[in-house]
């Protein structure tokens, strides 16, 4: 159980580690290193910067994919996604839409559209994708899937708070391919209205057991008011048995 005085660090971790080698590079150069003390915190300041380099370096350029790109040339095989998390208040609802239209993706899934940001986007996407899921919501946990392939077996499910909901469905591709998507959005800690991750936590690790032992292939995507370094994303990835695209 985490406080969310506690997972914010996570969240800055890379600012914290720059900030972390101007102190060490200020301290050796400007104000030395003399005493038993100044050694130690020199010491103390290095186990960090190392300790923060280790979590962040799998997401840097210089570190390998776990999700390399596709080797077929199969178009009918291949599925791309786009996910985005709109911003409820935000009314730049166009520069969403040109986005989309640019990467043409096979499926897209937004969060936080309430009715404003579905009607927009059903109205200026459904010739595309035809094949549509939307919970429009004003608590900022609204959620639409739209795809270009049929969706069979979809449900709205609330897996740990009654309004909060995650999209399950399946998408069928051209080759009757089948691939499980998991669209989530769980509820970050917050300081006043939700002081612990345990919500968060439960609604990953209840989707990640979904995901192992699901028949298909299986993408996880939406919103998880989480960083992709943090010790309860790769829980989930040990659970789920999933790899990360990041």
């Amino acid at each position: 159980m985490q406080y969310w005085w506690l997972v914010i660090f996570d969240f800055p971790l890379f600012q914290l580690t720059v900030l972390t080698l101007i102190i060490l590079i200020a301290y050796l150069f400007k104000l030395k290193v003399h005493s038993r003390f100044d050694q130690i915190f020199f010491l103390v300041l290095m186990g960090c910067l190392i300790f923060q380099l280790v979590k962040i370096f799998p997401f840097t350029p210089l570190a390998d994919y776990e999700v390399l790109p596709p080797e077929l040339n199969d178009e009918k095989r291949v599925l791309s996604l786009y996910t985005a998390n709109v911003f409820q208040k935000n009314h730049s609802t166009d520069a969403l839409l040109e986005e989309i239209k640019r990467y043409d993706p096979d499926f897209y899934v937004l969060t936080e559209t309430n009715k404003r940001w579905t009607d927009i986007i059903i109205k200026n996407l459904k010739p595309s994708y035809a094949h549509m899921i939307s919970i429009p919501l004003e608590n900022t946990y609204g959620m639409l899937v739209g795809s270009k392939h049929p969706l069979h077996q979809s449900k709205v499910r609330y897996m740990v708070d009654d309004s909060i909901p995650s999209i399950h469905t399946k998408i069928i591709l051209q080759k009757q391919d089948t691939i499980q998507l998991y669209a989530i959005h769980p509820r970050p800690p917050l300081p006043r209205h939700n002081p612990k991750s345990t919500g968060r936590n439960a609604e990953l690790m209840k989707i990640a057991k979904l995901s192992r032992g699901s028949d298909y292939p299986v993408i996880v995507t939406g919103d998880f008011n989480d960083v992709a370094w943090s010790g309860t994303t790769a829980l989930f990835q040990q659970m789920s048995g999933l790899l990360d695209m990041r």
